[in-house]
């Protein structure tokens, strides 16, 4: 089908060297691109836009690991760091059937690059099998967008502006987690328990700094920050009937912390306008239940702004 074809290529390459018998160290590089990516349910095949793309559409992976067997009172330890670099952009251009006038091209530039920050470690004592240790995430936004038009008779671009982006260029978004699980032998060859907690805690921040402001001269970017916490578990038993089948039972709690998108993200969606509670009561509008007054770490998802004019 027209406006469906595109152009991918990727790499991937892994180094790994042992040091004796205890000490490893491996690095691990992926690389992958599309270009030419375009959304043909906005196109032709659905909404009848003139443009929409998604080019290029970029990602890095890198990644580096210790791991050491034995340590003291050890089992193993295991140490590392990554990094995780995503490119999105996109171009989009609209047009009234009716008239034939062709909205103004909207140029994107959307990238997330992120450094993980582990440490594991293995011990053992009795029956018990202890795993634990922790992790931090550091995201960085950088988000940019132009509105231009195309002349037909130069052949270049005019009117162009620089205007508020998809996401608040310059946000920055953080994730820490500790945790700890305990497998625990029951009893010999038949019953097996697991135990497991995690504290996870998240940081986000977005500034007016590097953002245009509105035609009045107002930042298009309040500045915002909030942070949360919550505590998840796990919990299960296995039974061995035979060497072969088991019976299992599990009980665990998790959830979705809302991520930068949640926060910062603006504009059309499938249910109206998307902003988030907090920038939706900062412009007057009736947001859901939304409570302008509760504590910043009581995060909730973005709702559908009703504006009141």
């Amino acid at each position: 089908l027209q406006d469906t074809g595109y152009t991918q290529y990727g790499a991937h390459a892994k180094f790994v060297a042992r040091f004796g018998e205890a000490d490893t160290l491996s690095a691990e590089y992926l690389r992958g691109t599309q270009l030419g990516v375009r959304r043909y349910d906005q196109l032709d095949g659905g909404l009848g836009n003139l443009l929409s793309g998604f080019d290029p559409q970029v990602l890095d992976f890198a990644s580096a690991r210790y791991s050491r067997a034995g340590l003291g009172f050890l089992d193993s330890l295991s140490l590392a760091f990554s990094y995780n670099g995503q490119r999105d952009d996109r171009t989009s251009q609209s047009i009234n059937n009716a008239t034939g006038l062709r909205s103004r091209i909207t140029d994107e530039f959307n990238r997330a690059d992120v450094f993980g920050y582990q440490a594991q470690a293995t011990a053992s004592a009795g029956r018990h099998t202890l795993s634990f240790g922790g992790e931090l995430y550091d995201e960085f936004i950088t988000s940019r967008r132009k509105e231009a038009r195309f002349s037909n008779t130069t052949g270049g671009f005019t009117d162009v502006s620089v205007v508020r982006a998809r996401f608040p260029d310059g946000a920055r978004y953080r994730t820490a987690g500790l945790f700890a699980q305990d497998i625990v032998r029951l009893s010999p060859r038949r019953f097996r328990g697991t135990f497991g907690l995690r504290y996870s805690r998240f940081n986000y921040r977005q500034s007016p700094e590097d953002n245009p402001l509105d035609a009045r001269g107002r930042p298009t970017v309040p500045a915002f920050q909030t942070a949360f916490d919550d505590l998840t578990f796990n919990a299960g038993l296995v039974a061995s009937v035979t060497p072969h089948p088991n019976l299992t039972a599990n009980v665990s709690r998790g959830f979705r912390a809302p991520n930068v998108n949640d926060f910062g993200s603006v504009g059309l969606s499938g249910l109206g306008f998307e902003v988030t509670p907090e920038e939706g009561a900062r412009l007057g509008g009736t947001v859901g239940n939304f409570d302008a007054s509760r504590p910043a770490g009581d995060a909730r998802p973005v709702r559908q702004l009703q504006p009141e004019t």
